[in-house]
């Protein structure tokens, strides 16, 4: 996950934060446009029921908002900055490059102005009214942020060492209010319960093998994958089939039989989750990172407060930590734990 800050527009631009209350504040009503968009595009917003009001942004056009727009993947944060303060927080779903929905959506000033281009679908939109000096503080910004930029990972870093999570650091300077991450857990859900679907009508497992480096996987191509990188069902079974079936954070766990299977039902889990793949060299679809669990502790692992997964993490990285040295995964202990943030 990546977090992002957006400016959207100051107090004499008027255009700027017309598209704010339109599009941020209040959810747009896509359902009007649906002739524009692709199948693809409907499916992932009905699934979240965001297929007829959807809070949605978008870049203009030009080299480096292509990339950042590129860059985005599902789940990252967007903090958006707009007459002097932090005003909205949203994560990403789903992105579309679609020159005339943009043109629909956020009607330019005349046949010259840019066109925001680069659009991106977002979930889980809050109010965080944030003062902007009060959060450039604890980021050590020196001034407003200046376009469409990933916040760096050491002052993310430091967040974290100091409030546990960049979320805790907004709640911080929010008095009672509270963050909330209703809907992207639930997409997280489907999509897990998906590939463990997968991994059940997989006929053969992936051959066993020693652990060894692996070339990097590829990204799951279409305008439905929002980027996300293949994972493959057959190296889970054989993560699963070598752990007996057993949940590898107690053997003891009890479990039922599988109907699809016939053995122990457990489930498979990327210890090094699969978003992050981008920051390793090799892949992290193997086995060596793959571990069987029982489906309680793969819950606590996904859904359970910091303090009642730690050490759960803790145990498997202890594990694990020669095999994905093997593969050459390299990883300490604390930058994992950070990724269940």
């Amino acid at each position: 996950m990546t977090w992002w800050i957006v400016p959207a527009g100051t107090k004499t631009d008027k255009i700027a934060l017309r598209n704010v209350k339109n599009t941020l504040e209040s959810p747009y009503h896509i359902e009007s446009k649906r002739n524009l968009l692709n199948e693809d595009t409907l499916k992932q917003l009905e699934l979240v029921d965001s297929d007829k009001l959807v809070h949605v942004w978008g870049a203009k056009g030009g080299k480096d908002n292509k990339k950042n727009w590129k860059s985005l993947q599902r789940g990252d944060k967007i903090i958006f900055y707009t007459q002097g303060k932090y005003m909205y927080l949203g994560t990403v779903y789903s992105k579309l490059h679609d020159y005339d929905l943009a043109k629909e959506i956020w009607p330019p000033k005349d046949k010259n102005s840019a066109v925001f281009e680069y659009i991106y679908f977002l979930i889980d939109v809050q109010k965080i009214n944030i003062d902007g000096n009060e959060f450039n503080n604890l980021l050590e910004y020196g001034g407003s942020p200046r376009g469409f930029n990933t916040i760096a990972s050491e002052r993310i870093d430091k967040l974290v060492d100091q409030f546990g999570s960049v979320e805790k650091a907004l709640e911080s300077l929010m008095g009672k209010q509270r963050i909330t991450s209703q809907k992207i857990v639930m997409v997280e859900m489907i999509e897990d319960d998906n590939f463990l679907s997968d991994i059940e009508n997989t006929q053969q497992p992936s051959p066993k093998e020693d652990d060894k480096p692996k070339e990097k996987p590829n990204r799951i191509s279409g305008g439905n994958s929002n980027g996300k990188w293949k994972r493959d069902a057959s190296v889970a079974l054989r993560a699963i089939m070598d752990a007996d079936y057993k949940c590898e954070v107690n053997s003891s766990h009890s479990t039922f039989t599988s109907k699809a299977t016939k053995k122990p039902y457990v489930e498979a889990h990327h210890l090094i989750p699969m978003h992050t793949q981008e920051l390793f060299d090799n892949s992290i679809d193997v086995t060596a990172n793959i571990v069987s669990l029982c489906p309680n502790c793969h819950r606590i692992l996904h859904h359970a407060l910091m303090n009642e997964k730690q050490h759960l993490l803790e145990l498997l990285y202890n594990e694990r930590k020669e095999r994905l040295k093997n593969c050459n995964i390299k990883i300490s202990k604390r930058d994992l734990i950070s990724f269940y943030n």
